[in-house]
């Protein structure tokens, strides 16, 4: 479908997001984005969804509320039997920050205090799991 609409989001990505499946399905999920959201990385995720390569990058997104988080988002093209693309898969990860040597990862997030944890080497954590949270979506 024309500009990758959600068409399967998780209950645990709702949870994460705070949004309602009715407003998530049937939208590219490109209204998580905000004004701290990464120009270059949204380039690097189009590019890779318009050649269907996988893709993962760490990047500030938005909850229903306005809240900025760190999403690690990995997107991967799902092929037919003739390797014809039919969907892309989308998990979203909540973690704290960027990984070290990622070129945000001393960015602190839209209203973030500094933490005694930047001290610790701007370690990645995965804030999912801890709940086992299932935070993927699939977009056609």
């Amino acid at each position: 479908l024309q500009d990758n609409p959600i068409v399967y989001a998780s209950d645990d990505f709702l949870e994460l997001t705070g949004y309602k499946r009715e407003e998530v399905l049937g939208r590219n999920c490109r209204f998580l984005q905000g004004t701290e959201t990464c120009p270059q990385k949204i380039q690097e995720i189009k590019k890779a969804i318009a050649s269907g390569e996988d893709v993962s990058v760490t990047m500030i997104n938005y909850t229903a509320d306005g809240t900025a988080f760190w999403n690690k988002l990995f997107i991967a093209a799902l092929r037919d039997a003739q390797s014809n693309i039919v969907n892309f898969i989308g998990v979203v990860v909540k973690v704290s920050s960027p990984d070290p040597d990622d070129p945000e990862a001393n960015k602190r997030l839209p209203g973030q205090e500094a933490s005694a944890d930047e001290d610790d080497e701007h370690g990645l954590k995965d804030d999912s799991s801890e709940t086992g949270m299932d935070t993927s979506m699939t977009m056609n």
